[in-house]
């Protein structure tokens, strides 16, 4: 990701010295995360484990969420939803960042990692009601009047966010790509933000198994690591297939084998 620019104007900016102190820290934090476009997923979990990787213990999402708040009433950064994640968009980032310029004068943004935003953007207040709407929708194990609820019909998405078993899942990552990775906060940021999708245990070891199959041994290799598996493109992986066609005498051979005797459909 390109590095961002800070010009000197936010000393006099109106509204930018109308923050808080923390909120100021936030939009700091938050321009690291942004794309080309000047866009970015604002999720709070997810914002949470990318800015904050180190202060877990101190920070939360709900401190997270009063920020955002807090600089969308100031009107520096607009939001909105798509499905059951919520994204941001730095307003004014055309008129203070500038990307790599090609040997024409032309202006190159590297590929877009977030949904085109909408014309109009909201508050995230009004963000975070929409998706905690959706939220307990999928959680409510008796949506209709019945008074015999049926305790199946409750999402697993909603399930288990206390239980989540990080050490199960970097320790089949370290199997299986030959890596020491530890437990950490950053890393429990980043399984948190893909657990909450609806993902568990068998789709992460589905995708270490996939994606060592295809990387080890190449060039890709050294993205076999928590923070470019465990990303936005998880679902992707997620839905790539099993290789067919593998040397037998290779490791990769060996696990997906492992992983087919233990998983029979996928």
């Amino acid at each position: 990701m390109a590095n961002r620019i800070v010009k000197d104007s936010i000393r006099t900016s109106v509204n930018f010295n109308l923050l808080s102190v923390y909120a100021e820290r936030h939009f700091y934090r938050l321009l690291t995360m942004t794309d080309d476009w000047g866009c970015f997923e604002a999720t709070p979990s997810v914002v949470l484990g990318y800015c904050y990787p180190r202060q877990m213990k101190k920070i939360n999402e709900e401190k997270i969420s009063q920020w955002q708040q807090e600089l969308s009433e100031k009107g520096l950064i607009g939001y909105w939803s798509d499905g059951e994640r919520a994204w941001g968009k730095f307003l004014t980032f055309d008129l203070h960042n500038k990307c790599a310029i090609d040997d024409d004068g032309r202006q190159i943004r590297h590929r877009r990692r977030t949904p085109i935003e909408p014309q109009q953007l909201g508050t995230f207040q009004n963000i975070l009601e929409h998706l905690r709407t959706l939220q307990n929708k999928y959680c409510n194990p008796n949506p209709n009047p019945n008074p015999n609820p049926n305790i199946l019909s409750a999402s697993p998405v909603c399930n288990d966010l206390h239980n989540i078993p990080f050490k199960e899942i970097i320790e089949d990552l370290n199997k299986k790509a030959d890596r020491s990775y530890l437990v950490s906060d950053k890393t429990k940021g980043y399984i948190s933000a893909r657990w909450r999708d609806g993902f568990r245990l068998a789709d992460f070891e589905y995708v270490h198994t996939v994606k060592c199959a295809e990387w080890c041994n190449t060039d890709m290799a050294k993205y076999l690591r928590p923070e470019t598996l465990y990303s936005n493109k998880f679902e992707g992986y997620r839905n790539q297939p099993m290789p067919t066609k593998i040397d037998v005498d290779s490791w990769e051979h060996k696990m997906v084998s492992d992983f087919v005797k233990r998983e029979p459909s996928i």
